[in-house]
């Protein structure tokens, strides 16, 4: 295994720290990240005495860097890949008002617009992180709204495919 195949991560999260620079070594990398969050927890603790007016604000990052520095991992892409994808893809599909899916559809311009007789299908075009955005279908039979992250690269991530209203074929090699 060479140094582009790991990277940083956080266990009790799917986040990404970084990746060995140069000739580090994963351990080097790792020590480094430590060394970073070390360093990000003192800070946060002199914050909370110099600026008792926004000490709630330093307490959550003292926090959050105190979770993550307890947390950090070497691990590869392809781990990582699959627990992002398991994290973000396989929460179920939210219900929601037809003002929230309305709003979704007008605050970006809509991307992967599928105007179907049974529904309505898009995604935002900002993307969550990587291929990941929030997916939006508006059934009309039921009249019902629903919201979930899907992967614009993965057509069984659309909600129209996850809802059954539409079958996905398998291409012929």
């Amino acid at each position: 295994m060479n140094n582009t195949d790991v990277i940083i991560t956080f266990s009790h999260i799917p986040e990404f720290y970084g990746m060995p620079l140069g000739n580090e070594t994963p351990e080097q990398t790792l020590e480094r990240a430590r060394a970073f969050y070390r360093e990000s927890i003192q800070s946060y603790e002199s914050h909370i005495v110099n600026h008792p007016e926004s000490a709630d604000y330093w307490r959550k990052c003292l926090e959050s860097s105190r979770q993550k520095l307890a947390h950090l991992q070497i691990e590869t892409w392809q781990d990582f890949d699959k627990r992002q994808r398991d994290a973000y893809l396989n929460k179920p599909i939210k219900e929601i008002t037809h003002d929230e899916w309305w709003n979704a559809y007008e605050v970006l311009p809509p991307c992967g617009l599928m105007l179907h007789p049974r529904f309505t299908e898009f995604y935002i075009s900002e993307a969550f992180t990587g291929t990941f955005h929030s997916g939006y279908l508006e059934d009309k039979k039921t009249g019902k709204y629903y919201t979930a992250m899907i992967d614009k690269c993965d057509p069984s991530t659309k909600l129209c495919v996850r809802l059954g209203l539409m079958k996905i074929e398998p291409r012929n090699a």
